[in-house]
């Protein structure tokens, strides 16, 4: 072998770009019938005559060239107890066993790959190229010049460039995994899991690659690339290629493997064995570029990295016992065979927490063995929840109520007829009796009469004791209550009414204006009340399956999607938030909107299990008002509200003035860390509880409790509730896995109603059963049992606790003839939403088009846009139209009345960050919502305008129109 410079030996040819700077240990185990003696021996001779074997890192100059040098042979130990070698990157143990000798490699991947130690295990069985060595000088040779002569800098520029995308993390993608945190090791450490597939299984799997002509390996490749697919359509996988034959340097030693981003691109439906084809050819293809640059522009480091680890070519009576290779920054994963059964592996440096490992193993071999069981079906019918785990979730999905809860109707009358006495109502200091509730509703009841069972009616009222009067009374007759609030616009009532045909409406006292002309049967819901003279007899025979209430919710063609809730969920429901969250026994404030199904818990809660509803005298939009009167109370109270509420109550309390909050129960949109922390500091024995549940699950499916600097999670599934996890392929995942959440039971609703037919959420097959269940579009995992959220499948999106489709603002802009709509949603707070449209409407005519289809919650600003800007891939830059909202050209103060100028003053303040709004400005299209609206007319109040209210303020929300109702001349000044 020709001399060799020292200090250009060998520079590391120029596949080994990923992840330079970092190490990649790895572990060679095997079993030998040879004694330890006579390895040791021929250890030390085969290292001798390879240099390339001893390579020990000296200094880095580029990313692509390593500047290394052969390291002397230290040896340690005798033959009896074991001999170990220490060369450079690589270290070899020797010891003796019972049947031969164990022969353990470890070293730095990064300088001596899978093949190179196949070499070495070849010339340890008298087989050593000599002529390798002599043609990796010439190419050590070469690449050393070029880096002289600057020729690799321009590619050192480059993979300095390549990202290490944060957003790769394989159990962000693949599972969540253990909460421990991992030990850190001053040197690198890997972390191995290894999982035993069954001997009948590992069979199976060499029968189904010599069936597909192909290697156990590329079997356990396609199985993990239709694991990985099923979560997200990124590139997330690497395949770990030698460069050796496109080099033309094959039976070199040293590192000439490299990492290849690969990309699957599976479909659910792609025949099993055609993606296996395509894997084939795929790989080819990557094998023939191994050598140039491995990935390309914009590309990122693969999170999880197949190796593989089968078809060592071993002398005879030798066997593999380990085999684990660790990648910085990723999970390496590869299959073992050894003598006793075929292993799946998976290794990782420090950083990754064993529980995860472990996790993704069990996926991997659930794939592989759904893989090999039904090689002749598609990719989406090898999920990562084994056979028997789908039998086991299709168990707990389908298991049926343990205990059938009984009826409202039946509840309320059995407390009547028990403690007719008892209140059942207050607000304030005026209290109602349930006797005398029961005889309100017998006064309602009569106005039903000859309305079928199953019909629906519309009750218009705010909270208070018609609504609840209301509910009842429709709810005992058998009939379906349409729930409706005076906050909303005339048409959004009028189209409620129609498209759920509704055949009477029940309103509020004083309401009688606003429901003038709704509906050709109308009754005031006091007056009826008032003609009860007796207690109303037991409540109409009907059967669980028959709908209870109607619920709308935003939808994307813009009319709102109705829920179909039935008396069984209803039931259920209230059973299951009084047995399994205690609710009922304390006071719990009604302050959740009449149309929104979270105050159902509020109002019903209590006359379930024969409470008091706990009404309030000052509006809920009065935030400081309810502060004052939450103070007030005596006894201790339980609180539900949306958290953005919540949080503006908070700085209404006064310091001194503390309320008797006994438990806090947050839902409807994120509860912030910093919520958490606040509430704590200010209720330091208050529980603080989380809620989740859509309307179309009843809603409330998890709740937990929170504590100040813990996990924010949305707890366990209560009221019977069921929840599951799926991937984007629709197949149920493990815990710990993120995907879409799913939720079965007996709080699915019975469907959505749709030109009077009720059409069901669909179904699951799982296990072989069909399961009605619901896909809430929410983006979640479930972690030992307690369900976590992380975003949404689609654009919906949750403000101040109204579930809203961007796209049902969108489409109500696009009726004004030729108007394009898009909606952002503002970055930060998320506490509002922004309309940008092209067209030739003005703003103004769109902002009142909007005010009068739309409810105050789903206002977005408006902004008219000559083009939208788009991004260069051609999607719409939605942070830049985000700051078109500045408007150009300043109002002049001079040009207000005085009473406007009144509004204007404090609307700045509050609403436009100091800037003079437009006259004719929209309140809630500015930004503002219901609580700052509040704020605004208590501010006013206190300035004397004692004329101005709350609920005069909701339906007025400009400029010009709040200063109409202010205590000053309209004469401008």
């Amino acid at each position: 072998m020709p001399e060799i410079d020292e200090e250009l030996l060998p520079l590391t040819p120029p596949q080994l770009s990923l992840q330079q700077y970092t190490a990649r240990p790895f572990v060679l185990e095997l079993g030998t019938p040879l004694s330890a003696a006579g390895l040791s021996q021929r250890v030390r001779e085969v290292l001798d005559a390879t240099p390339a074997l001893r390579l020990a890192l000296r200094k880095v100059t580029g990313v692509r060239v390593l500047r290394q040098s052969p390291g002397a042979i230290r040896s340690e130990g005798d033959h009896e107890r074991g001999v170990e070698f220490s060369a450079g990157a690589l270290t070899v143990v020797v010891t003796p066993g019972p049947d031969g000798s164990r022969l353990r490699l470890t070293g730095d991947w990064s300088l001596v790959d899978r093949s190179s130690l196949q070499g070495f295990l070849s010339a340890l069985a008298g087989v050593l190229d000599t002529e390798a060595q002599d043609r990796l000088a010439a190419v050590v040779s070469a690449y050393a010049q070029m880096a002289k002569d600057g020729e690799l800098a321009e590619e050192d520029a480059y993979w300095e460039a390549v990202p290490a995308d944060a957003e790769r993390d394989p159990f962000e993608l693949l599972g969540t995994g253990a909460e421990e945190s991992a030990q850190q090791h001053s040197e690198p450490t890997v972390r191995s899991v290894a999982l035993r597939l069954a001997p009948e299984a590992g069979e199976a799997l060499k029968v189904l690659a010599r069936t597909w002509n192909t290697t156990v390996d590329d079997v356990a490749y396609l199985a993990l690339s239709v694991l990985a697919s099923g979560f997200t359509e990124q590139p997330l996988l690497g395949w770990v290629c030698d460069a050796r034959a496109t080099l033309g340097l094959d039976g070199l030693p040293g590192a000439f493997s490299q990492i290849l981003p690969d990309n699957p691109l599976l479909a659910p439906s792609m025949p099993l064995e055609q993606a296996a084809q395509s894997q084939s050819q795929r790989l080819a293809e990557h094998r023939a570029k191994a050598g140039g640059a491995a990935l390309g522009a914009g590309s990122v480091r693969p999170a999880l990295v197949f190796a593989p680890g089968t078809g060592w070519d071993l002398p005879t009576g030798w066997r593999v016992e380990e085999w684990c290779l660790g990648v910085t920054e990723a999970v390496t994963l590869h299959v073992v065979e050894t003598e006793a059964a075929t292993v799946l592996r998976a290794d990782a440096v420090d950083g990754i927490v064993d529980g995860r490992l472990e996790s993704l193993l069990d996926a991997w071999r659930s794939v592989l063995e759904h893989v090999v069981e039904a090689s002749a079906g598609n990719c989406g019918q090898a999920g990562p929840l084994t056979r028997t785990g789908q039998l086991v979730l299709a168990d707990t999905l389908a298991a049926p109520v343990e205990e059938q809860p009984q009826g409202l109707c039946e509840a309320v009358y059995a407390h009547a007829l028990a403690a007719p006495d008892s209140t059942a109502f207050r607000v304030g200091s005026a209290e109602v009796s349930r006797g005398e509730l029961a005889r309100s509703t017998a006064g309602v009841l009569r106005e039903l009469e000859g309305i079928e069972q199953g019909a629906v009616v519309g009750v218009l009222a705010e909270n208070g004791l018609d609504l609840l009067v209301g509910w009842l009374a429709v709810l005992w007759h058998g009939a379906v209550v349409l729930p409706l609030s005076p906050e909303e616009p005339r048409q959004r009532i009028e189209a409620a009414l129609a498209s759920t045909g509704a055949v009477a409406l029940l309103h509020q006292a004083g309401l009688a204006a606003q429901a003038e002309g709704l509906h050709p049967r109308t009754s005031d819901l006091a007056v009826a009340a008032a003609s009860g003279t007796a207690p109303c007899g037991p409540p109409a025979d009907f059967t669980g399956e028959a709908p209870a209430y109607l619920v709308r919710t935003s939808g994307s063609t813009g009319e709102p999607k109705v829920v179909v809730v039935t008396r069984d969920n209803l039931d259920n429901y209230l059973h299951g938030i009084s047995v399994g969250l205690g609710l009922g026994s304390h006071p719990m404030p009604w302050v959740s909107a009449p149309i929104f199904d979270a105050g159902l818990k509020q109002f019903l809660g209590p006359q379930y299990v024969g409470g008091t509803t706990v009404g309030l005298t000052s509006p809920r939009a009065d935030v400081e008002g309810v502060a004052r009167e939450l103070a007030q109370f005596e006894v201790d109270f339980d609180l539900n509200c949306v958290p953005g509420y919540w949080s503006a109550l908070l700085d209404a309390f006064a310091e001194e003035a503390r309320p008797r909050l006994r438990r806090l129960f947050l839902g409807g949109e994120p509860v912030a860390p910093g919520l958490v922390a606040r509430t704590s500091s200010a209720f330091a024995h208050s529980e603080i509880w989380n809620l989740y549940g859509p309307t179309e699950t009843t809603a409330t499916a998890t709740a937990g409790r929170l504590l100040p600097g813990g996990q924010v999670d949305v707890g366990l599934p209560v009221a019977g509730a069921r929840v599951l996890i799926t991937d984007r392929w629709g197949r149920p995942v493990p815990e710990g896995f993120p995907g879409e959440v799913r939720v079965a039971g007996p709080g699915v609703a019975a469907g959505y109603l749709s030109d009077g037919q009720v059409v069901p959420f669909g179904t699951m097959t799982i296990g072989g059963r069909e399961i009605p269940v619901y896909r809430t579009g929410d983006l979640g995992s479930l972690v030992g049992g307690r369900l976590r959220l992380n975003g949404r499948t689609d654009r919906q999106v949750k403000v101040r606790g109204w579930r809203i489709d961007p796209q049902q603002i969108e489409s109500v802009a696009e009726w004004l003839d030729g108007v394009r709509a898009r909606v952002a949603v503002r970055h930060g707070d998320g506490t509002s939403l922004h309309l940008f449209y092209t067209g030739p409407a003005a703003e103004p005519d769109m902002t009142s088009h909007l005010r009068a289809e739309l409810p105050a919650a789903l206002m977005p600003t408006v902004t008219r846009v000559p083009v939208f800007p788009f991004t260069p891939s051609g999607k719409l830059d939605e942070r830049l139209l985000l700051t078109t909202m500045e408007k150009t050209g300043q109002i002049d103060p001079e040009a207000y009345t005085s009473a406007e100028r009144a509004v204007a003053e404090v609307w700045r303040e509050l609403l436009s960050g100091g800037e003079w709004p437009d006259p004719e400005a929209d309140f809630f299209a500015a930004g503002g919502h219901s609580l700052v609206l509040a704020r605004m007319v208590n501010i006013l109040r206190g300035d004397g305008h004692e004329r101005l209210t709350i609920r005069a303020a909701m339906r007025r929300p400009t400029v010009r129109e709040l200063a109409d109702l202010l205590d000053l001349p309209a004469a401008r000044s």
